[in-house]
């Protein structure tokens, strides 16, 4: 019996889920690679820290940390 998203979604809905992960995920390398300083660091650093991207930076990790809970459980 499927549960979380699989019970409402079809499966090229989860593919797009997939994909738009890995869209996010890359968006957020070339934040890293632009802002070394946040490399490796957590969402929570990152929110005390005073960077001009610091609102989409943290937008961009909740969004990748919700998705990969989900595929990740």
């Amino acid at each position: 019996m499927p549960t979380g998203l699989d019970a409402v979604l079809s499966e090229d809905a989860l593919n797009l889920h997939k994909e738009y992960l890995k869209k996010l995920k890359l968006q957020y390398s070339i934040f890293e690679k632009s802002i070394p300083e946040i490399s490796g660091k957590s969402i929570r650093e990152i929110s005390k820290m005073r960077i001009m991207e610091r609102d989409e930076i943290l937008s961009l990790g909740r969004n990748i940390k919700s998705h990969e809970l989900y595929f990740n459980s």
